[in-house]
């Protein structure tokens, strides 16, 4: 992963979540509840009514990033 790139991400981030503030509000709710185990599903419908769907499972590995992540975001 090019560390730049990766960078250049936070300011877009920041734009992203400030139009869609439900998203980052929603995001906040899920983590606080989610547990090993859980499924998180998204789906994604397009302007002409197509969907596509996908969902995981969470391991313990994606419960300590979802940890992890907390701490940044719930400052």
């Amino acid at each position: 992963m090019n560390p730049i790139l990766f960078a250049n991400l936070f300011p877009q981030l920041k734009d992203f979540l400030h139009r869609h503030p439900k998203f980052f509000q929603f995001c906040k709710v899920a983590a606080r509840n989610v547990t090993e185990g859980d499924i998180i599903e998204i789906s994604v419908i397009s302007s002409d009514g197509k969907q596509v769907k996908s969902n995981i499972r969470l391991s313990d590995e994606d419960m300590k990033f979802i940890q992890s992540a907390r701490k940044v975001f719930n400052k």
